[in-house]
């Protein structure tokens, strides 16, 4: 006898099978057990990002986090980022502990998975991608995790321009229809520094004298 399980839902199913045996009264049962679902990846933010927090401060300077992840948001800000870096830098640890991050996947579910790793900003405009050249970068393209293995992606970003950035990383799990979508965002920031006189004017002084003006310098970036 051959028995055969074929879903279209994911979940846990039982059936109990019932049969004879010729010259017996007595009905006998097997109860069948079976379970259908998709491989998978762990998307719970305390497992994905090393730091998160629940809601962004709403007063500057605490407004500009620096790689966390705002739940109420749903995205991953690197915070404000010097722009005109040169990303192919990126492997410097110097570079890397500013610019750099990286994603913990694990593969959660019950089966091994095989992985690959996308912008969306990559991806052609009628697609679904943007016409603009996206700072972010992800390495590796591509990987395959036991059940329970974990994969540290790593994640940089290089703005060009003193402006926010967004960006999604997809994550497309083989034989999952369902990608999982990380949004990231950074600012580039250029550094600017006021002045509160454009001018210093010093009026006729005595000779042997050290006239002296006081100029207030303030780092508006």
């Amino acid at each position: 006898m051959y028995v055969k399980f074929y879903s279209t839902k994911t979940g846990v199913f039982k059936q109990d099978l019932q049969f004879e045996i010729v010259g017996s009264y007595r009905p006998f049962t097997l109860t069948a057990n079976a379970i259908c679902d998709f491989p998978s990846i762990n998307q719970n933010p305390r497992n994905l990002f090393l730091q998160q927090k629940k809601t962004r401060p709403t007063t500057e300077p605490d407004s500009y986090l620096s790689k966390v992840y705002v739940n109420s948001e749903g995205i991953f800000d690197f915070g404000p980022l010097l722009i005109g870096k040169n990303a192919e830098t990126r492997h410097e640890e110097k570079v890397k502990a500013v610019n750099g991050t990286f994603f913990q996947i694990t593969n959660n579910g019950k089966y091994d998975v095989s992985l690959n790793f996308t912008l969306r900003s990559s991806l052609p405009p009628e697609e679904g991608g943007p016409n603009e050249k996206s700072p972010f970068i992800i390495e590796p393209a591509e990987a395959t995790l036991k059940i329970d293995e974990t994969l540290n992606l790593q994640v940089f970003a290089f703005p060009d321009e003193a402006k926010v950035y967004k960006d999604e990383v997809i994550v497309l799990i083989k034989d999952n229809p369902n990608p999982a979508i990380l949004q990231v965002q950074c600012t580039g920031a250029k550094p600017i520094v006021n002045v509160d006189f454009e001018t210093v004017k010093f009026e006729r002084a005595l000779i042997g004298k050290n006239p002296q003006k006081d100029l207030r310098l303030k780092n508006d970036c």
